[in-house]
């Protein structure tokens, strides 16, 4: 499973630099509106803006965290290398697992945040 997941980081790995960008922006984005806004009228954007914020940094978490996975474990290692590598293993099949709790946490925020944008304007 953490092969997979380093393909799929390493297929996409040129867009985490984006994704940081479009986290920056998005960040920048919400501030001006907290800044600017003087009435609820002005800060229509500020929901949309905080979950673009919140994606474009898990995304880019993700690509970055997964992008360079410990090799398995092989047989001719000596049991030193075989434990190091183990024990790195097992740290990133709990970030798998956080990483997929932190994911779904988003997804049930992200359509709880959108219900309450569409019913407020």
């Amino acid at each position: 499973m953490l092969e997979r997941l380093q393909a799929l980081a390493r297929r996409y790995v040129r867009a985490r630099s984006w994704l940081l960008v479009l986290a920056v922006l998005s960040f920048s984005a919400g501030a001006w509106i907290l800044a600017m806004s003087s009435n609820q009228a002005e800060d229509i954007a500020l929901i949309p803006t905080m979950l673009l914020f919140a994606w474009a940094i898990m995304l880019h978490s993700f690509l970055s965290l997964f992008a360079h996975v410990p090799p398995r474990v092989q047989p001719d290692m000596t049991f030193g290398r075989r434990l190091t590598a183990r024990l790195k293993r097992s740290a990133y099949y709990m970030f798998t697992i956080l990483t997929a709790m932190v994911s779904l946490l988003l997804l049930v925020t992200t359509l709880q945040m959108a219900g309450a944008w569409r019913t407020m304007y």
